[in-house]
């Protein structure tokens, strides 16, 4: 899969929404997109971040989509007192309004937020996984997480998507054995479309790392690109977050893009 790169395509001119699937720190994720589609200026793109809870405070946009309000939290230093939505309240703001927080609080949230999506017009909708919880089957996990269930509201929009997963593995939530299977039959569906290098997104994350633990995901990206982590004997490096999990040192430093597949309803 790693022969295959995929180049973004030109945005010029288009309404994209790049969306993080999971929370927490793919907002960080979102944001570095929006400047690697078109460099500085990301103000042209709309970034977001998917939330169940606590988002601080936000401006409404829709019934469920907010966008982020009140002061600037500092990025690159810890402070006491930041709320649990303090990443998304510390992404740099664009004239848009980004970043917004879409709330998918409830199965009602998740059946609304179809329509309140397409209301927006977006050209484009690029769905971004940092980890790979989006895409992990997790060995029979009986319920659909946060990054699963907001992809499947994207492709109920029937918007032209494309979903991102950036560094799998890096996360901790599934083993390799796990994300090669699943990367194995979406290929084998032909909805493989590439990969591509993180090196463009290294200087958001890194601007993020004074605020940051060991552990959160771009801290490990970074850590990967370093040569910092724990190598096996079969080669693999072990993440030190979640079930650990030993892959190949390259997943920590690249993107793969999937097309969508068909929706699943609930």
């Amino acid at each position: 899969m790693e022969s295959v790169p995929f180049v973004f395509p030109d945005v010029a001119g288009r309404k994209v929404l790049v969306l993080g699937l999971g929370g927490g720190c793919d907002i960080i994720t979102a944001f570095a997109f929006s400047r690697l589609l078109k460099g500085e200026a990301a103000q042209d793109i709309v970034y977001a971040n998917t939330k169940v809870g606590e988002v601080g405070r936000v401006e409404p946009v829709t019934a469920h989509i907010l966008r982020v309000a009140g002061p600037l939290i500092e990025s690159d230093r810890r402070v006491q007192g930041r709320g649990r939505a303090w990443i998304d309240h510390s992404v740099p703001r664009s004239p848009n309004g980004s970043p917004w927080i879409v709330l998918l609080a409830d199965e009602l949230a998740e059946r609304e937020l179809v329509d309140e999506i397409r209301s927006l017009a977006f050209d484009l909708v690029i769905g971004v996984d940092t980890g790979g919880d989006s895409i992990a089957n997790k060995r029979g996990k009986g319920h659909r997480g946060r990054d699963q269930r907001m992809l499947r509201v994207l492709q109920q929009t029937g918007l032209s998507l494309l979903h991102v997963v950036v560094a799998p593995g890096s996360d901790g939530e599934a083993t390799c054995e796990d994300l090669q299977t699943e990367f194995r039959q979406h290929a084998g569906a032909g909805r493989y479309l590439g990969c591509f290098d993180l090196g463009p997104l290294l200087p958001v994350f890194q601007s993020f790392r004074g605020s940051l633990g060991p552990t959160r995901t771009p801290q490990i990206i970074l850590s990967a690109v370093e040569g910092q982590l724990t190598r096996t004997a079969a080669g693999q490096v072990i993440v030190p977050r979640g079930r650990k999990p030993a892959v190949p040192a390259s997943w920590l430093t690249t993107g793969f893009v999937f097309a969508p597949g068909a929706a699943v309803q609930s």
